[in-house]
């Protein structure tokens, strides 16, 4: 999962801490792929300062805005949202297979007979051997490098 996520971005549900500085209209959360907003407290106070159901999750691209156009309150908040997605696609799924079959094969030792033919590998950003043909089914969904 962690291989084929680091393409893709967040794909099993979880939930995510942030601690983001407001005064802003919009709030660029750290991750993509955000399904809801469970609770925003202030730092200094503890308070609840945003009613949850006045703001609009660009889930895609991880940013949160009110619904009016208003600016979030002044002061770190802390953010836990929940992150994944609603559905996986096929493809992402029999790369998943195919990473897991060649970490299996590595496994098995110096056995040719069993092991078959190189197939060629990638070293992923996370330091992960991954073959070819799994890195061609992720290629089209891959996100987007940014910068800060």
């Amino acid at each position: 999962t962690e291989i084929v996520e680091s393409y893709t971005g967040p794909i099993v549900r979880r939930t995510q801490t942030a601690r983001v500085c407001g005064y802003r209209r919009e709030i660029t959360l750290p991750d993509i792929q955000v399904l809801s907003i469970t609770s925003i407290t202030l730092a200094k106070d503890g308070s609840t300062p945003v009613t949850l159901s006045d703001l609009s999750i660009n889930s895609a691209a991880g940013v949160v805005t009110y619904k009016n156009g208003g600016s979030f309150p002044y002061g770190d908040m802390d953010w836990v949202y929940v992150v994944g997605r609603t559905f996986v696609k096929a493809n992402w799924t029999l790369a998943a297979k195919i990473i897991l079959k060649h970490n299996w094969e590595t496994q098995l030792g110096n056995l040719p007979s069993i092991q078959g033919d190189s197939q060629g590998y990638v070293v992923s950003g996370n330091g992960f051997l991954v073959p070819f043909r799994a890195m061609s089914l992720l290629a089209p969904d891959q996100v987007p490098l940014g910068f800060a």
